[in-house]
């Protein structure tokens, strides 16, 4: 048995300036939290948050917002963030403690490495978005909208937003068993996003080795992947050749419009053939990694196994761009995390045969 955690993004439609107050001040909050962290952390708040994240939480809590029995130290907090609500107060004390904990490890290992290069230094201003907990800061109506608490005219108050039907048909679809966790707002490509967190358990096979059967996926470059189902004393009882020509086509046909406007105008000149190329090889990785999955389910494959690459040292100059845009590290990730929730185990192979479990 085990958990597999998979995430999903439902737009916000026709909602962009609505979020920017709340995320100015949860980013306020934040840089606030991690100076006062910083400050408490040699008075042995770093030592409790080794031993403990819930009790350095709760710490940090008490330091900086009063309640009926304590007297905030930081009293600053609660008159700068009035009404900030509590759960959402809790989320950006974690994420400060996390803030300056990675802070310190880096200081430890500059010094431990001698204090070469440049020293780290603590951001405290932070690119960060906002989690909006279930019933404290999220409510959904279960017709394609949801309500937020959010920082709206100087107050917390509930907002009413739509969600793109596709997102909402999709969740209930394939995650309605799932258990999911609060969502996250993200913003990608100017727009908004709630991102949820999806908690599965999966059971893999209990055959015995002798009686499995391996599926060994070897990716390239001119063929997008080579599938032999094989047994474990080497008998090979299908092959697949995987190949998307026409996105490849595509993909040749904008990196080659991306040399000559480099030719022509400079560096900057192929950027708007660029940027296509590359979302065009992004989609290509999210279609071979499926039909490589698909193929393993379709014969019955207890274990997929491929190769370790690495690429360290020089490259050939007639293989350098295409080696630069080939995704195969996307492409074993997708594998990986597909395959697990089929129940079908993943191995890298080494050069040295040496095998690891993933």
């Amino acid at each position: 048995m085990a958990k597999i955690v998979s995430s999903y993004c439902t737009k916000v439609i026709g909602e962009n300036r609505i979020f920017k107050d709340t995320i100015r001040v949860y980013r306020d909050a934040l840089s606030l939290l991690i100076r006062i962290v910083e400050s408490e952390w040699d008075t042995g708040l770093g030592e409790l948050y080794a031993k403990s994240t819930l009790k350095a939480q709760r710490t940090v809590e008490l330091l900086v917002h009063a309640s009926r029995t304590s007297v905030a130290k930081y009293p600053e907090f609660d008159k700068q963030f009035y009404k900030y609500p509590s759960y959402l107060r809790r989320s950006t004390i974690s994420e400060a403690l996390g803030a300056v904990s990675s802070y310190r490890a880096a200081v430890s290992h500059w010094e431990s490495a001698g204090r070469k290069g440049k020293e780290p230094k603590l951001q405290t201003s932070r690119s960060a978005m906002p989690t909006f907990y279930k019933d404290n800061m999220y409510e959904d109506n279960g017709d394609g909208t949801a309500r937020l608490k959010l920082y709206h005219k100087n107050d917390w108050v509930w907002v009413k937003v739509r969600l793109r039907k596709q997102d909402t048909d999709y969740i209930r679809e394939h995650w309605d068993k799932a258990d999911a966790s609060a969502p996250k707002l993200v913003k990608r490509n100017r727009r908004y996003a709630l991102c949820f967190a999806f908690e599965e358990t999966v059971a893999y096979g209990t055959k015995p080795l002798t009686d499995q059967t391996i599926l060994a996926v070897d990716l390239g470059i001119n063929t997008d992947a080579v599938c032999s189902v094989m047994r474990p004393d080497g008998t090979v009882l299908a092959r697949k050749f995987i190949d998307f020509p026409s996105e490849k086509d595509r993909l040749n046909t904008q990196l080659g419009r991306a040399r000559r406007g480099q030719r022509e105008n400079g560096h900057r000149g192929g950027n708007r053939h660029m940027k296509k190329a590359v979302r065009i090889n992004e989609d290509l990785s999210k279609k071979i990694a499926p039909a490589i999955v698909r193929y393993a389910v379709s014969v019955g494959a207890d274990i997929i196994v491929m190769e370790h690459l690495d690429f360290i040292g020089q490259k050939p100059k007639h293989k350098k761009q295409r080696l630069h845009m080939w995704r195969n590290r996307d492409i074993q990730k997708i594998v990986m995390h597909q395959a697990h929730r089929n129940g079908i185990r993943v191995r890298l192979l080494m050069c040295d045969k040496e095998v690891i479990e993933v």
